[in-house]
């Protein structure tokens, strides 16, 4: 009985198992063959419910992942997915599943390789090939090997005399250490003359003999020998065949003066260079008038003219009718080019104090943004002082902050308020650490300035291709290499010059010639072989008779008159004092509470942002933090946006950041 028992069991047992060997090979077969895709719970796709039950995957849904509906905006803003198709915006491209490979319509563009250097520190310097690129980064990825930092061209450097003096444009020598690329290029020179002299030591010295033919050559120290055999004897390279030339390098400043030829010269160096003295500061002939303080700050006087200073205006009669270069929609100052950070008042970091105050910034504190936190906000007090940088400032809490100490009270200069000893009316021209050239010593101290080096500072011109004839009827890339070769403008354009026109004066007075052109003066007028027709700008009026006083006034109708006087004469109203267009005025507080608006720009606080037509995204700065995304409705109920875009209907234009407009597709309808 108990063996009968056995038996069965053992039975049982192998039935049972080679029935789940079966039912476990049917199964794996069954996978391979039947179903669809399906997308499981953990946001994977697979071919059919089986092979994700294998995987003990719970179903999601019957297709491939994402589940559900996908509600995109109707924006266009084309992204490029990974698989080759333009998408209408990123939200269209992650619904077909797919990563985005670039911010633009299908193809890509490939990268620039030259693109990374322009967020690299900007600090010139000057290739192999002559050009000045904007930093080391940008020279490499040209292919081009630096010669020597800054701009082109390179300075040649004269190594002939002590290891503490360099060579100046002019051939002095300042008494400061020699910087690059001097430094590197006299350091061999060192050790080559330093080595000679040990060798000279060691054995007794020949005298030099060399034959007394002329045939010159310029040393590389700037000095002409009789042949070359005199400069080897000298131990000086030869530069060059023939003199050396002789230059007389005058800074591009605009300081008019009359020489005691009865000529006007643009300063006080070229009229030196013609070996000629100065009679009077401005243009000739000259008047009894007291002299004007050589300050360069050019105003827009009452007559449309630019002068280098208000006094200059005042002596020519007119009145400053703004700060600036004229047109005075278009006034900017004239800064150095020199590095002395400063942080302005919209909290962007400016090379120095005069470029911020061209943008309207006013100067929150020394050094790049952002301020310490000791430096509070001064007051908007007009109350003037001059710094010992020689800049007029707001009040001397501005000065201050601007790490300069106080000078005087008022504006600059200081020497008439304050009793400062004055500077002596010499001029032995002197080059300041700040690029500028004094006309004495005492000038560039009084000024706060270091100076580097007696004589002018180089003669810098950019590579600007403006050509004009010179004097000595050679073409010159542009004036100011002209100028530094010592050579008078003779015509714009290349050589030969054509027949001079008819000279006339810039005065503004206006008149209409029988053409039917307005010339600004009658001798423009008889240049162009026309006659008066009416005094004024054309068409002439009749009967209706204003004054020549330039004041410009813009109308309602969008044109600018000469004054309020021939707006009325035309029938039209003033829309606001100046040419036209107007400009809105648009006032925000000094307060520094970051938002970013809805196109991605950073502003100071939201009023700011209000100005430039765009409303909040975000408090603080762009970009703004993820958020959930925005999911609307399918219905169809369109809308115009406050950008004038189309949408699908209220709750996408809010998405977007947008306030409806009117109801229905843009343009929205005009209400008369």
């Amino acid at each position: 009985m108990r063996s009968l028992i056995i038996v069965l069991i053992v039975s049982l047992f192998c039935v049972s198992f080679c029935e789940s060997k079966r039912n476990k090979g049917r199964n794996q077969s069954d996978c391979d063959k039947d179903g669809g895709p399906v997308c499981g719970e953990n946001g994977k796709t697979y071919a059919n419910e089986c092979k994700a039950s294998k995987k003990g995957i719970a179903i999601a849904c019957n297709q491939t992942c994402p589940c559900g509906d996908c509600v995109c905006p109707a924006l266009y803003n084309p992204v490029c997915g990974k698989d080759g198709n333009t998408y209408d915006n990123d939200c269209s491209a992650k619904c077909a599943g797919q990563k985005i490979k670039c911010t633009n319509e299908c193809p890509c563009k490939k990268k620039n390789r030259c693109d990374r250097c322009a967020r690299k520190k900007q600090k010139a310097v000057c290739g192999k090939d002559g050009k000045t690129y904007a930093n080391k980064c940008m020279a490499k990825c040209s292919g081009q090997p630096i010669e020597c930092k800054g701009q082109c061209p390179c300075p040649v450097c004269d190594c002939t005399k002590s290891s503490t003096l360099c060579q100046a444009g002019d051939g002095t020598y300042s008494r400061v250490k020699c910087f690059d690329p001097c430094r590197k290029q006299c350091k061999k020179i060192w050790k080559k003359a330093k080595k000679s002299r040990k060798q000279k030591r060691k054995r007794p010295s020949k005298r030099c003999r060399c034959k007394k033919n002329r045939n010159p050559v310029c040393g590389t120290d700037g000095k002409t020998y009789g042949n070359s055999c005199m400069a080897r004897c000298k131990r000086v390279k030869i530069a060059s065949r023939g003199e050396c030339p002789t230059l007389c390098a005058c800074p591009m400043n605009f300081f008019p003066v009359c020489g005691s030829n009865n000529k006007t010269y643009d300063n006080e160096c070229s009229a030196k260079c013609e070996q000629q003295t100065v009679l009077c500061d401005g243009q000739c002939p000259c008047q009894d008038l007291k002299p004007c303080p050589r300050i360069f700050l050019e105003v827009c006087g009452s007559d449309g003219q630019t002068y280098d200073n208000d006094c200059l205006a005042s002596q020519a009669g007119q009145s400053v009718a703004c700060v600036g270069k004229c047109p005075c929609s278009q006034s900017l100052l004239a800064c150095p080019r020199i590095i002395n950070r400063v942080c302005g008042g919209d909290n962007n970091t400016y090379n120095n104090d005069c470029l911020a105050r061209q943008v309207g910034q006013t100067i929150a504190c020394a050094g790049e943004c952002p301020c310490p936190s000791s430096l509070l906000p001064c007051p908007r007090i007009m109350n003037p002082v001059c710094g010992s940088d020689g800049q007029t400032y707001n009040n001397d809490c501005l000065a201050r902050q601007a790490g300069q100490t106080l000078a005087c009270t008022g504006g600059c200069p200081c020497d008439a308020i304050t009793g400062l000893r004055p500077c002596p009316k010499i001029y032995r021209p002197v080059c300041g650490a700040d690029g500028k050239t004094y006309n004495n010593e005492c000038q560039a101290k009084q000024s706060g300035t270091e100076v580097l080096q007696e004589g002018k500072c180089p003669c810098i011109c950019q590579l600007s291709y403006l050509p004009v004839c010179g004097s000595d009827n050679k073409t010159y890339d542009n004036a100011c290499n002209a100028g530094c070769s010592d050579v008078t403008v003779a015509c714009e354009g290349q050589c030969p010059c054509a027949a001079p026109p008819t000279a006339c004066t810039m005065e503004y007075n206006p008149m209409c010639g029988a053409d039917g052109t307005t010339y600004s003066n009658p001798c423009m007028a008889r240049a162009a072989n026309q006659e008066i027709a009416c005094n004024g700008s054309c068409p002439c009026r009749k009967g209706c008779a204003c004054p020549f006083i330039l004041s410009p006034v813009c109308g309602k109708d969008g044109v600018t008159y000469d004054n309020e006087c021939g707006a009325r004469c035309a029938s039209q109203t003033v829309d606001c004092k100046g040419e036209c267009p107007c400009e809105k005025v648009c006032a925000c507080p000094f307060i520094y509470l970051p938002v970013c608006g809805m196109n991605g720009k950073t502003y100071d606080n939201e009023c700011s942002a209000t100005c430039d037509g765009t409303v909040k995204q975000c408090g603080g700065s762009c970009p703004c933090p993820d958020t959930k995304p925005c999911v609307c409705p399918r219905n169809i109920d369109p809308v115009c946006g406050m950008d004038d875009v189309t949408y699908g209907n209220e709750c996408q234009a809010r998405c977007a950041g947008q306030s409806p407009a009117c109801k229905g597709e843009c343009p929205c309808p005009v209400i008369s």
